[in-house]
């Protein structure tokens, strides 16, 4: 290894295209994108001022073929001799691609951010943006600018043109930083460490998986969990059998299912999906019809809530005979939800802890889930689900409390931290000012019992949210006409 590293400058398109063409690469050990939205629009804000932006590295290494994501954006990326190998930057790098990339209708609102010609300011799509709101991925585009300016030739003055010039040249000509350094797998993550030092620690099985950079699948590279072999054999098997001769292979099925169960179905990591036979359902679905959109996309979630009540899970067979058989993904989904249960009935959330993680362990974890879990450190960051998930055991025992309402999805820090934290910080672990006060007392009793109510109601109301019992499952007039219509 090359001890002294290459600097080298990189404007913002050069990055992109960079990413685009698969020439940047993501390790195994990085965690998946876990900004949210005022964060990529400081991150633009501070680029379009000219601010300084940190240091990017990369290790230079061999890549294999593979599906990339860098948040909407998915990139089908080569073989390559020499890759760029992200270090350091990975959320500087996805916010690049995935506010600047193309993209399609479907993409995170996180990244749909735009700049006001009129006094500069980055702000999120939405009902309240400005007339004079330009979408950043528009201003990167030249062609999607010189349409925009078209568009708009009505009512644009000099000045506009004069702040769109200025601003697209700001944008796509800032110069990044980035330093290079030829490293092994051993040496990188080494590398990774150092750079990481005041930060977390890699885990065990993220040290592990550092052995090879290529992940085995595309859930694992999209950050969304491994799949165990004999799950993906099962899921191969379903894809050969439903999909055309000329259809999609198992990898792409994989990574669109896990598009559509992280965006539309709310299940953010193969871990919490509540029965793993309904991965081999999707795949038939999406190797069948593709990727499901819009109202299919809302009644997949639906079917998918409906069925985790179900305890134990249905033999996928007559699910994916019914997918298989369909006629269109309208059909599809209708006869799916039609074997699923119309109403929740008695059911209700279990927190006796079992020893397996079955599929009312998975319901409780969604429920802790649905709070926004944060750091309990003082950075109070978001935890993304690869962080917590993709470890052996993603529950943490909270100071003496047994059962679900004494786990955490973050490693308990000392006392000290639960004096410090502030109450939004609490709040995301479930833990409301009247529970904190009992904790503090050590009254774990009466925390247990507090804390299980707060449970119990936050896995109620997730469930209750997603089933949406009592809706109607159909597809309007409207909905067929535009479908009738795209189609055409």
């Amino acid at each position: 290894m090359a001890n002294i590293p290459r600097l080298r400058t990189y404007s913002t398109r050069q990055l992109v295209d960079l990413a685009l063409s698969g020439e940047i690469r993501v390790p195994a050990f990085q965690r998946p994108f876990v900004w949210d939205t005022s964060e990529v629009i400081d991150f633009f804000s501070s680029l379009l001022l000219s601010y300084p932006i940190s240091t990017f590295v990369f290790a230079e290494q061999e890549a294999g073929a593979e599906t990339l994501a860098f948040g909407p954006v998915t990139v089908n990326a080569p073989a390559r001799k020499h890759a760029l190998w992200i270090v350091d930057g990975l959320q500087r790098i996805t916010a690049l691609v995935g506010a600047l990339g193309p993209t399609n209708d479907d993409g995170d609102p996180r990244f749909e951010t735009g700049i006001d010609l009129d006094t500069r300011q980055v702000s999120s799509a939405g009902d309240n943006a400005p007339a004079a709101w330009m979408p950043l991925r528009t201003l990167f585009d030249p062609g999607l600018r010189f349409g925009w300016t078209r568009e708009n030739s009505d009512w644009l003055t000099d000045r506009h043109h004069q702040s769109l010039e200025e601003l697209s040249s700001l944008l796509t000509g800032y110069q990044f930083v980035g330093s290079i350094v030829d490293a092994d797998t051993e040496q990188l993550v080494q590398v990774f460490r150092r750079i990481n030092r005041g930060g977390r620690k890699l885990t065990d099985q993220e040290l592990s998986r550092a052995s090879s950079p290529a992940s085995d699948t595309a859930f694992d590279r999209a950050g969304f969990g491994r799949v165990s072999a004999q799950l993906l054999q099962a899921v191969r098997r379903t894809v050969q059998a439903v999909a055309a001769a000329d259809g999609p292979s198992p990898q792409q099925v994989l990574f669109q299912v896990a598009t559509t169960l992280r965006r539309d179905v709310h299940i953010p990591h193969l871990r919490l999906l509540p029965h793993d036979s309904m991965l081999l359902v999707l795949a038939a679905f999406v190797a069948k019809f593709g990727q499901p959109e819009e109202r299919t996309a809302e009644l997949v979630r639906r079917w998918v809530w409906r069925m985790a009540i179900l305890e134990p899970a249905p033999h996928p067979d007559a699910s994916i005979s019914r997918v298989s058989t369909a006629t269109s993904p309208g059909d599809a989904v209708l006869g799916l939800l039609e074997a699923a249960p119309a109403a929740m009935g008695d059911w209700a959330p279990d927190l006796d802890h079992h020893a397996e993680w079955q599929a009312s362990d998975r319901l409780n974890a969604l429920g802790l889930w649905s709070a926004g879990p944060r750091h309990l450190d003082e950075n109070h960051a978001p935890l993304s689900a690869a962080e917590i998930f993709d470890s052996g055991e993603p529950l943490h025992d909270l100071m003496g409390v047994p059962g679900w309402p004494g786990t955490l999805l973050h490693r308990p820090t000392d006392r000290r931290a639960f004096y410090l934290a502030d109450q939004e910080t609490m709040a995301s672990h479930l833990i409301d000012a009247t529970a904190r006060e009992l904790l503090l007392d050590n009254d774990y009793d009466g925390f247990g019992a507090h804390r299980a109510e707060l449970l119990f109601q936050a896995v109620l109301a997730t469930v209750d949210r997603n089933a949406e019992w009592g809706a109607r499952d159909s597809f309007s007039a409207r909905s067929l006409l535009g479908k009738a219509a795209h189609d055409a």
